[in-house]
């Protein structure tokens, strides 16, 4: 019985699957060009002259060295994410897709626009471009899936991703405080534009 009901989750899931697969796949390239975009705006961040801002906090927060977490998390959370979306919403997963894209863009032109430098001692992370700090895309890219997803347990995982995210951002001097709360406001101004522009398309594929 049990086999018989997993083949039959499986055959309903490859079925819902193929119905999306061509605004999968569209969605797919969006998020890699959205990608690129993102990885030329903070080239040009790590290039130009830059200022240091007084921070509050981390005046008075010490900094430690979790760039493990820094480097690590953000990468289970985008595993999640793409697996969430491709397994238990499957019919909506070029939407979130689209979503993220969008947020990648939305950030892309922030991070040109604010020519903040990096926090003077923030610990050093291999790989990482400097400069690219307003807003936090550690912060919320989890928390656009808090607002996405509708499984209760993934979003518990979001919300946690979102504030563990942005203590990690802030105990280790890559961000600046600012930074992180504003990402929560500007991810919901995304989410809520996202939707008028993305819903439609995906409620049209229920």
């Amino acid at each position: 019985m049990a086999k018989s009901n997993f083949k039959d989750k499986y055959l309903n899931w490859k079925k819902e699957i193929k119905k999306v697969i061509k605004p999968l796949i569209i969605s797919i390239i969006v998020f890699a060009f959205a990608s690129l975009v993102t990885l030329w705006a903070a080239r040009y961040t790590t290039r130009i002259d830059t200022v240091y801002s007084p921070d509050l906090v981390l005046d008075n927060l010490p900094v430690q060295d979790w760039g493990f977490l820094f480097f690590i998390w953000p990468i289970v959370v985008i595993s999640v994410g793409l697996l969430y979306s491709l397994i238990v919403e499957p019919k909506k997963s070029y939407y979130f897709i689209y979503m993220a894209s969008f947020l990648y863009l939305i950030r892309a032109l922030f991070i040109v626009l604010t020519h903040l430098s990096t926090p003077y001692d923030a610990i050093d992370i291999p790989l990482y471009f400097e400069n690219d700090v307003f807003f936090s895309g550690h912060t919320a890219l989890p928390f656009l899936c808090f607002l996405m997803f509708k499984r209760v347990w993934a979003k518990a995982f979001m919300l946690f991703s979102t504030f563990l995210m942005g203590f990690v951002v802030l105990i280790t001097h890559r961000h600046y405080s600012i930074d992180v709360a504003a990402a929560l406001f500007i991810t919901y101004a995304v989410y809520k534009l996202g939707n008028n522009i993305f819903y439609k398309i995906s409620a049209e594929r229920k």
